[in-house]
């Protein structure tokens, strides 16, 4: 909490043109992160499609 709690003291004492820049780098590392988590959720995905399919191919060739 200790970084929050620095973090906080400095937005507090920004000028308002810096706290701007500040809110828009919050909201650049926001977009990110869900960007992030949808490539994540997207190669999981295709991990899962891939496993799923190989094991239905080995159950065609064992027919």
């Amino acid at each position: 909490m200790y970084v929050k709690e620095m973090i906080k003291k400095e937005i507090d004492n920004l000028p308002d043109n810096l706290a701007a820049e500040v809110y828009d780098f919050i909201m650049f590392l926001e977009n990110r992160k869900g960007e992030i988590n949808l490539i994540q959720s997207a190669q999981s995905f295709c991990h899962d499609t891939l496993i799923l399919s190989a094991g239905q191919k080995k159950n065609q060739n064992r027919s």
